[in-house]
């Protein structure tokens, strides 16, 4: 339906900017000295291109390199930004049961609210999670929440996308006043969704959905990037590209929720680049 649908824009609008950057980038002129940057391999800056994208250590599948050699760079640098906003936006914005939450006072609500679903059908849990959500929602004035949002754009724009751009080409990757504007609608997009989600449907729950790298290629809830045959079973998945989306509905009385697929994750492994 319209959630669903919804969901899917989101992530055609974080295609959108990341292809829209990764062409502008193309076009840059290495400055200096210095061959222009032809893979992933010859990035300007590898420990904080690693750093950026495996903070916990470089992961195997990686994105940056295979056994064969580096990415061709313009398809690493869609990709790795793909993978990067998808990362960020979930963390910040879909996970927490409120994005405005501090993170103690989130685990302590999430908690309650997995006990809450056990205990409790999807028509009472639902309900609670509105009541809860809004209650803390009252606690911030409308120009706290457009602070917050403005606050949150900046970083992932200062922090993350810019350095990483300039880790791959050098100084002069620079982002363009559109994309900055890109992103932050990309953003709020997002955070509109989350907020509609959790305060106007009480009959479903829904989760977005993002596979970390190395994990097993599962057809349930992963499809393969365009353009690649679907990987075998259980081969590790290089980055999620684009957020999946499940359902749930509690049953109360100590059941676990039932969960459905509505949106596959799009996942990329090593025969994207093969082919």
């Amino acid at each position: 339906g319209e959630i669903t649908a919804a969901f899917r824009s989101i992530n055609r609008a974080i295609d959108d900017v990341c292809r829209d950057i990764g062409e502008d980038m193309a076009k840059l002129r290495p400055t200096g000295k210095g061959l222009p940057v032809k893979t992933s391999l010859n990035v300007r800056d590898m420990a904080t291109i690693r750093q950026i994208l495996y903070p916990q250590g470089l992961a195997n599948p990686s994105l940056i390199e295979s056994s064969s050699g580096g990415r061709p760079i313009d398809e690493f640098v869609e990709l790795a930004l793909q993978f990067l906003i998808n990362r960020d936006i979930d963390y910040h914005i879909f996970q927490p049961f409120h994005p405005m939450l501090k993170p103690e006072a989130n685990m302590f609500v999430t908690e309650l609210y997995e006990g809450v679903r056990l205990r409790d059908p999807q028509v009472i849990s639902g309900r609670w999670r509105v009541s809860t959500f809004e209650a803390h929602q009252a606690t911030h004035d409308q120009l706290s929440i457009k602070r917050w949002l403005d606050n949150y754009i900046s970083q992932l724009i200062h922090y993350l996308l810019q350095p990483f751009l300039v880790a791959v080409y050098g100084e002069a990757a620079r982002m363009t006043h559109k994309h900055n504007q890109s992103i932050a609608s990309v953003v709020t997009k997002a955070y509109q969704w989350n907020q509609m989600v959790k305060t106007e449907v009480i009959l479903l729950d829904f989760h977005p959905c993002l596979f970390p790298t190395g994990a097993p290629y599962d057809s349930k809830g992963m499809k393969s990037i365009e353009r690649t045959p679907a990987p075998s079973a259980a081969e590790p998945i290089l980055t999620t590209v684009a957020l999946g989306l499940e359902s749930s509905e509690a049953e109360g009385e100590g059941r676990a929720p039932k969960f459905v697929w509505q949106e596959q994750a799009v996942v990329l492994t090593n025969a994207y680049f093969e082919s």
